[in-house]
């Protein structure tokens, strides 16, 4: 694996799941950050652009470029990486709603009958003073930095540091004209309006890509209307720099540090709906867990672009990143869960894209 980090020479676009026709509904927000196979579509197109002679073979079982993978992703702020926050956060505020302390839900046991499918919920703390306190929820717009992140995944103290999505990129607001994509010309009456994202200084996007190591590549094009980034190798691995947790007991979370595509929506499809329970295997090592309450946001659509059929991609649900799943772990081992786990891609489709990169942590 080699880690890359890009930086925008320019705006960028990344298209989100709203539905967006020129001339009709005429706006769209740039996402960000931008879901993990953008950079694996980024990077196979700068393979062929530096070998044209193969793109012949693009799509094909011969695809040169099908062992390119994307691992972990990160967006970087001078010398800090930062990553999308656990959604089993919330934010305690003082009475003047500035910002004071980061905390994390409680599991409790759930005390009413009702069709929630989990017998524990997650909670604020019950000895929060709300007439000197107020809560609010984290979201898709937070981030959390890597020192805070190994705190929160081993459990260890509340100094937490949260950055929000103002501190990286700003949008800027741009009119333009639909173009046919098999002609090259502009469509008739088809305005639109989009709102870009241009990164501040010193803000970049880390990516580890595996099987991309002949690429001498120094800029490559990304998002919706192929705008150019500078690319260069990293020395420093940035997953290496995740601790890996010290679980004592049976229970564990496991946080979603990307998108994960699973077949029972926002259930990996080895979980059985019914009893929330299900064996994962790979290789020699498999778990039995059982899913005792968890913390998702709502699922964003995941697609792209064919660069060679000149279509887009069929639309999939994806869970958002930063989404945490409580386990319990009715067999296995401990050391299982961690080489199963920790640092692994559990996505049940497209994890060549980047899709379910996770860590484990404590409950």
């Amino acid at each position: 694996m080699t880690w890359y980090k890009i930086t925008p020479i320019d705006t960028l676009f990344f298209k989100n799941a709203k539905p967006f026709n020129a001339g009709q509904d005429m706006w769209s927000k740039s996402m960000f950050p931008p879901l993990p196979s953008v950079y694996r579509g980024a990077f196979r197109t700068a393979y062929f652009a530096e070998n044209i002679d193969e793109f012949h073979r693009a799509g094909e079982k011969d695809d040169p470029t099908l062992n390119i993978k994307i691992g972990l992703t990160a967006i970087a702020k001078k010398r800090k990486e930062y990553f999308p926050v656990p959604l089993d956060l919330y934010i305690l505020k003082d009475k003047h709603g500035s910002r004071s302390e980061v905390k994390v839900y409680e599991k409790k046991k759930l005390s009413c009958v009702s069709s929630y499918p989990f017998e524990y919920v997650l909670s604020e703390n019950e000895n929060i003073n709300y007439d000197e306190s107020e809560t609010d929820n984290v979201g898709p717009d937070d981030f959390i930095d890597l020192a805070s992140l190994n705190c929160y995944l081993a459990k260890a103290g509340d100094s937490l540091e949260l950055e929000n999505i103002d501190s990286f990129i700003t949008y800027e607001n741009k009119t333009g004209i639909a173009i046919d994509r098999c002609t090259g010309n502009s469509k008739q009456s088809m305005l639109y309006q989009i709102y870009s994202i241009r990164m501040k200084n010193n803000v970049s996007m880390l990516v580890d890509v595996e099987n991309m190591n002949d690429c001498s590549c120094k800029t490559i094009k990304l998002g919706g209307e192929a705008r150019a980034a500078s690319v260069e190798k990293c020395n420093k691995d940035v997953a290496e720099a995740i601790n890996t947790p010290t679980i004592t007991g049976k229970e564990f979370k496991i946080y979603l540090a990307s998108p994960a595509i699973f077949s029972n929506g926002w259930l990996p499809g080895w979980i059985n709906p019914k009893d929330m329970t299900g064996t994962y295997e790979v290789g020699n090592r498999s778990v039995t867990v059982r899913v005792t309450v968890a913390a998702t946001g709502r699922p964003i659509a995941a697609g792209g672009f064919d660069m060679k059929a000149k279509k887009p991609k069929e639309m999939v649900a994806a869970v958002p990143a930063g989404s945490v799943y409580y386990m319990e772990l009715i067999k296995g081992s401990i050391e299982d869960v961690v080489e199963l786990f920790h640092k692994k891609k559990i996505s049940d489709s497209r994890s060549e894209d980047g899709f379910g990169y996770c860590m484990i942590g404590v409950v």
